[in-house]
């Protein structure tokens, strides 16, 4: 039977456009399409605001497009477009309210570059190489297959209850190879050499979240490479070639949650399950897929939240965030259906993300079920502050500053997108196995007024 298309929801599709076209134009004017200045967390945050909040609701027609799990969210269609709208504006505002960090990088004393970047070799493949060991044992000899064979019960299994200290281990790899490449950049041009092992590294770091299909760790670990690569070359404009790049990755990672599953793929590879969704679907329908279905289910989640925050719900008054936070640190078994998160899952399903529906709210979410439409304000007032310093602070910084503005710029997609308390608390672990191996790297060197200087 053919759907027949809802109504047509007019002041919110305006609004819609609206914010499209206000990220856009934001977009433009800071980055000039410099592939560099378009892995700003502005930049990176402004996408996922207009994929979610302004691309999304101008898809949606039919029925299917507005089901949320059998709930309403059809009634605040325009209330979760304002919100979006709302975040995009303060993100903007946060950003030309804010002045640039100083870019001057320090002098430094002569060190060892070959010494340093044999330290960060050492460090990262120590790092996977515990991660590796850890896997078996906690998982046994058979987890590198099941691994190969994407998501299943049998691996779930097997993993449930592990820190997630332990899943951070590969972006920390990275992470210390990364924050060395950057640091070393400032005072001398990166060899053809040390780029074609920093793509390795990411290639082998990044291969167990590929497998299973898992953006989360991926997108983070690209973002991070290209800033190296791209660091003496920031006015290096988008092109056909580069633009093509991207398109052809971005068709990858949304294709991803379809096949990652052991199931959908029917005992072939992930490649290869990818490469037949492909042509099974083509270009239009998968993208149109990523629109309406899960990658961007946040807005129905925001669309059925804003008309009930406030009545039927309590709002959370930084228990949704802070709280949350905190609460993340304890092990699943105290801190299970006592987060606000969850008991705003239990209102709507009647159980909490454990008992097996857990869609995601989108920073835009966890910020109106926190602290209402101001909250959703302020917190994107804040991104977009930060966000202004951000190149300055990861071009002169050094150890734990250099970690963590290194790590929220990249983590900052998936935290504006996805379950970003969660996404936060995994930014913090990676930051912390990072700190200690960039200590050990740059071991015999600190960072003040003169620069780097030996202790």
């Amino acid at each position: 039977m053919k759907l027949q298309p809802m109504n047509d929801f007019s002041t919110g599709k305006y609004l819609a456009l609206i914010l499209v076209f206000h990220s856009v134009l934001s977009i433009i004017i800071f980055s000039k399409l410099k592939i560099y200045y378009l892995l700003n967390p502005f930049v990176t945050a402004h996408a996922v605001l207009m994929s979610i909040f302004g691309l999304r609701p101008l898809v949606m027609r039919y029925p299917t497009d507005f089901s949320f799990y059998g709930l309403d969210s059809v009634t605040g269609f325009n209330s979760a477009v304002m919100a979006g709208l709302v975040a995009s504006a303060a993100l903007t505002l946060g950003f030309i309210s804010s002045r640039p960090r100083d870019t001057t990088v320090l002098k430094s004393e002569p060190f060892s570059k070959d010494k340093v970047l044999m330290r960060a070799r050492v460090v990262s493949i120590l790092v996977m190489m515990i991660w590796v060991a850890l896997m078996i044992l906690l998982g046994g000899t058979s987890v590198l297959s099941l691994l190969s064979q994407g998501r299943s019960d049998e691996l779930n299994a097997s993993f449930s209850g592990v820190p997630i200290l332990l899943q951070a281990l590969p972006a920390s790899s990275f992470i210390v190879f990364t924050a060395s490449l950057l640091f070393l950049g400032r005072y001398e041009r990166i060899s053809m050499a040390n780029r074609i092992e920093l793509i390795l590294l990411f290639l082998l770091t990044a291969a167990p979240s590929a497998l299973l299909g898992d953006r989360r760790i991926i997108f983070p670990m690209a973002i991070c490479m290209l800033w190296v690569l791209l660091q003496n070359k920031r006015d290096f404009r988008l092109g056909i070639v580069s633009s093509l790049g991207f398109l052809v990755a971005g068709l990858i990672l949304t294709i991803y949650p379809f096949v990652r599953s052991s199931g959908a793929r029917e005992g072939i590879n992930l490649p290869t399950a990818t490469y037949r969704f492909f042509r099974e679907n083509g270009l239009v329908d998968v993208f149109r897929g990523y629109l309406v279905k899960n990658d961007t289910e946040m807005f129905n989640f925001v669309s059925y939240l804003t008309t009930r925050v406030g009545t039927e719900y309590q709002f959370g008054y930084g228990r949704g965030t802070f709280i949350d936070l905190l609460r993340e640190a304890l092990p699943s078994s105290l801190e299970a259906s006592h987060t606000w998160s969850d008991m705003i899952l239990t209102n709507m399903f009647g159980g909490g993300c454990a008992s097996g529906l857990c869609p995601v709210p989108s920073l835009v979410g966890v910020l109106f079920y926190d602290m209402g439409i101001l909250g959703v304000a302020g917190g994107f007032f804040l991104l977009g502050f930060l966000a202004k310093k951000y190149d300055g602070v990861v071009s002169t910084s050094s150890g734990l500053a250099l970690v963590v503005t290194l790590t929220f710029g990249a983590y900052c997609t998936v935290i504006v997108r996805g379950s970003s308390i969660a996404m936060i608390w995994i930014a913090l672990n990676v930051i912390l196995v990072g700190h200690f191996g960039l200590k050990f790297v740059f071991r015999n060197y600190m960072l003040d007024s003169r620069g780097l200087v030996r202790r």
